[in-house]
């Protein structure tokens, strides 16, 4: 484990759930935490990317949704002026090459979301 010094900041992060949901998260409740005698301290992070996916501390799947749509915009822009504004290249090739990286970025994890009315 890489705990942070006065010197270093903190390799290893934690994150603090609430009991339940609606609950605030308070500064004392993700102050950092000392790790060992010499100094060593492990702070705390409100979200984090793990396995390609945005954790958030609310529990909530929103953030990884935002994440993913961005991303998905980013390549789609990197692919406008190269690909899809292109004469050189068919409406098939244009399809295959959106569906398999916009596409595919966008929705790469959304089995796991959770449909809700907001």
């Amino acid at each position: 484990m890489h705990v942070g010094t006065v010197d270093k900041a903190s390799k290893t992060e934690c994150m603090y759930y609430p009991p339940h949901r609606n609950d605030g998260i308070s500064a004392e409740d993700t102050a950092p935490v000392k790790s060992d005698e010499t100094g060593g301290y492990v702070s705390f992070t409100g979200s984090f990317k793990y396995l390609g996916s945005r954790v958030d501390c609310d529990l909530q799947d929103h953030h990884d949704v935002c994440s993913r749509v961005k991303s998905a915009a980013g390549a789609f822009g990197a692919l406008r002026k190269q690909l899809l504004e292109s004469r050189h290249f068919s409406l098939q090739t244009k399809k295959v090459v959106y569906v398999m990286l916009v596409v595919n970025i966008l929705l790469y994890g959304a089995v796991c979301w959770c449909l809700t009315e907001d």
